[in-house]
């Protein structure tokens, strides 16, 4: 029989320990003080009150599938630890741990409620491939954190790292769980969004961290980070994937030169390659009209190099960001003379991809 604890009382440091229901009364206000530590076993919490312990330890721990974290008071722990090898908890309103969240063997489901996590010191610990913190629901996951030009801070242990030479104040960092549709198709169950308080100047480093079980294509496609512009509109940057633990594992790292609010995972852009727009000649000679070789596949987004060689192979001009920086016909500032030279495109998604043509100069 499940049995009904009630309290309104003050607790001294001490060890509680409960099997059926933790409930707290509506009006009613259970604080703690000191470092006490609840145990509770196979119960949910249902807390119509106010559940006051922001230096507490509550170790939950339960069988059942679906064990209820919440009522419709207030719920604050110093940490909060979870353990249910054969279930999983779900939130019934919204938590409030200012030190640890840790999932021992657990997973936690957020449904529509926020996980909010004030304090510097707040983190996340033991989310894996197996076990997660998640929602279907719009339930977000809230860190609050005063970023001072941060090298590779990880606020939370969210999975998202972050660098800026600007300092951005006092800065909220909420991780979404929907999957969102990006140009390419969908991206992994995970986003970020970065409210600063003051708006970064200069280019920000963005690292994320994501398992396979947060997207069903990770793993077996290329990815890459995304950004929402103030446009609405979806951009990819160039960006460093890396995988650990049989793939299970996933860093992807860029810089983003104007930051943006928004970032997540999705696959990587292709292009839809026609050899046959390239031009064979171009006239470099500053009456702004086809001034520089332009291969019009080539966008904003492309990921690759070009090479121009002279016909005795002699490098001339190369770069990774051809879009910004076409050839002008120069080479070290002076102008090439009229002739035939070669151009090499190379596609860093593939190492063997490339394709070799000439290009003239006619005057």
């Amino acid at each position: 029989m499940r049995r009904n604890l009630i309290y309104g009382l003050l607790l001294a440091p001490l060890g509680l320990a409960a099997q059926g229901q933790l409930s707290i009364s509506e009006n009613t206000y259970l604080s703690t003080s000191g470092q006490i530590s609840i145990h509770v076993i196979d119960s949910d919490i249902e807390s119509n009150g106010d559940l006051n312990g922001t230096q507490a330890r509550v170790y939950l721990t339960s069988n059942a599938s679906n064990t209820q974290i919440g009522g419709s008071g207030q719920n604050q722990f110093g940490s909060l630890s979870l353990s249910s090898p054969n279930g999983g908890f779900i939130l019934a309103n919204h938590l409030e741990v200012n030190q640890e969240l840790e999932l021992n063997h657990a997973n936690l489901d957020l449904a529509q409620y926020n996980l909010n996590l004030p304090s510097r010191e707040a983190t996340l610990l033991g989310e894996s491939n197996e076990y997660r913190i998640y929602s279907n629901k719009g339930g977000k996951i809230i860190k609050l954190i005063n970023l001072n030009a941060p090298e590779k801070v990880a606020p939370g242990n969210l999975g998202l790292r972050i660098s800026s030479n600007d300092n951005l104040g006092l800065t909220e960092i909420h991780r979404s769980h929907k999957t969102i549709t990006l140009p390419t198709g969908e991206s992994i169950n995970k986003s970020f969004e970065i409210y600063p308080e003051f708006n970064p100047r200069s280019e920000l480093y963005i690292k994320l961290t994501y398992y396979n079980s947060d997207g069903t294509y990770v793993g077996s496609d290329k990815e890459e980070i995304w950004k929402l512009n103030d446009n609405g509109g979806w951009k990819n940057l160039k960006t460093t994937i890396s995988r650990f633990g049989s793939d299970q594992l996933t860093t992807a790292e860029a810089y983003d030169k104007r930051p943006a609010l928004t970032y997540t995972i999705g696959r990587e852009k292709t292009y839809a390659v026609d050899v046959s727009s390239i031009p064979t000649a171009f006239t470099p000679n500053n009456d702004q009209v086809n001034d520089t070789f332009v291969i019009p596949f080539i966008d904003e987004d492309f990921k690759g190099s070009v090479t121009i060689i002279s016909r005795w192979g002699d490098v001339l001009y190369s770069t990774d960001d051809y879009y910004n920086m076409p050839w002008d016909g120069t080479h070290k500032g002076k102008a090439l003379p009229v002739a035939t030279y070669y151009y090499i495109l190379r596609f860093s998604e593939s190492a063997n991809k490339e394709i070799k043509g000439d290009i003239s100069i006619v005057r």
